[in-house]
């Protein structure tokens, strides 16, 4: 008789071999501070066989609802329903047990995420460990957690180092965030860290940790009248950035949906009112996510309208907030409020001095101007800007031949110099 033997599993191809994680003693604490919480199979956590783990009176949740029992099944954003409905049940309650929670469920995931032998669900467990660790920042006192960061910073650090490729930038970033973070953590009201800690975030397209914290700087700035109120016109220009960023990426590249979904989620949660209410993303056909799409660009228009009221910000600065405003406006189909805005703001660029810089901004402009124009049968408007764009392209032009001129003179000056430079015979 002979014994059948199982063939052995196929090796994983190089790039989805998962990465080695280093094991932080933030998450060591995190893991033994939150031993205390009531939970089925409470010491078991971390079995083989991922339990189903039920904290309090809160949801039960189980990791495979996440990844899937399967390696071959693909992820579903929808899967994120258990996890999520776990943690907006603590967070009702609020306070330090919220922390403890998103403490317990982020060095769970961590812990998970060093099993895995796929790197793409590894992968998704590391960037979900490191979104709840940011939702323990959003809701510390001040908005500031240095622990919570450690553990963000040893994510990145081990995806930045080892597939630099596609993850160096993360720890880039991640390089700036986190002594900022440890900085606040003793000196909150330093807006300007903050503010850079913040654009740092962008970098990493952790868009609504961004957020969090722009809204923060919205919160606590000190109170001046609002048309020179340039600190707060700052931040309302980044905030408008993020929803714009985020609609043209869900635009051109949309993978899964997480990001949209999950950032449309916690802004309705936290931060959504009768002013501004976004679509939720329920599904990933065209239609739904071009209405979430388009709430997102209202969410743009409306943080650029904010802006626009703080004249203090300087006519380049709001010419500029201005176009986008409305591309926006020409995105979501609403062409004459395109026109107007561009229309009235045109008189900014008058007080701009113009330079190579300037006059490229002001030409992508006029662009703009005459395409609404010519697009709402504008005649008069269109021929105006064509006109206006004649001219400035003339002086455009005069600029850069000036300049090319004055480099051609100093390449052969220098030229010369080194020719009339005497030549000594070596020693």
């Amino acid at each position: 008789m002979t014994e059948t033997q199982a063939s052995p599993s196929p090796t994983p191809a190089p790039e989805d071999q998962p990465i080695r994680l280093r094991m932080l003693r933030t998450e060591s604490r995190f893991r033994n501070e939150t031993r205390t919480l009531r939970r089925w199979e409470r010491d078991r956590y971390s079995s083989l066989l991922w339990n189903m783990v039920q904290m309090d009176w809160g949801p039960k949740y189980s990791i495979t609802d996440l990844v899937g029992p399967r390696e071959d099944q693909p992820l579903d954003f929808g899967d994120e329903d258990p996890l999520q409905a776990s943690v907006d049940h603590y967070r009702r309650r609020g306070g330090a047990e919220l922390i403890r929670v998103l403490q317990f469920f982020s060095a769970y995931l961590l812990q998970q995420a060093r099993r895995e032998v796929s790197f793409r669900k590894q992968l998704f467990l590391l960037f979900k460990a490191a979104e709840l660790l940011r939702q323990m920042v959003q809701f510390s006192p001040q908005s500031v957690n240095a622990e919570a960061e450690t553990l963000v910073y040893g994510i990145f650090g081990d995806l930045g180092e080892q597939r630099p490729e596609r993850y160096g930038h993360y720890l880039e970033a991640e390089h700036q965030i986190y002594p900022i973070m440890r900085r606040l953590q003793t000196l909150p009201n330093d807006h300007r860290l903050r503010l850079q800690m913040a654009d740092q975030m962008r970098r990493q397209t952790s868009l609504f940790d961004a957020f969090v914290q722009y809204q923060y700087l919205i919160r606590r700035l000190p109170s001046v009248a609002q048309t020179a109120d340039t600190a707060r016109g700052r931040v309302f220009l980044r905030m408008a950035e993020v929803f714009e960023e985020l609609a043209e990426h869900a635009g051109q590249n949309l993978y899964d949906g997480r990001k949209l979904k999950n950032f449309v989620a916690r802004f309705n949660r936290d931060f959504g009112g009768r002013h501004l209410e976004l679509t939720p993303l329920e599904g990933m056909r065209p239609k739904e996510v071009q209405a979430t799409i388009r709430s997102l660009r209202e969410g743009a228009v409306h943080y650029y309208l904010r802006a626009l009221v703080v004249h203090g910000l300087g006519p380049r600065r709001l010419a500029n907030a201005v176009q986008r405003l409305a591309q926006n406006y020409a995105a979501l189909g609403r062409h004459k409020d395109a026109l107007k805005v561009l229309h009235d703001a045109y008189p900014y660029w008058k007080r701009v001095q113009p330079d190579v810089d300037s006059l490229e901004e002001r030409l992508a402009y006029l662009e703009l101007l005459i395409a609404e124009a010519r697009r709402l049968g504008k005649r008069d408007v269109a021929n105006q800007g064509l006109q206006d764009q004649r001219e400035w392209r003339s002086t455009l032009d005069d600029i850069l031949s000036r300049q090319k001129n004055s480099e051609a003179r100093r390449a052969q000056l220098r030229a010369e110099m080194e020719e009339a430079e005497p030549e000594f015979p070596p020693r």
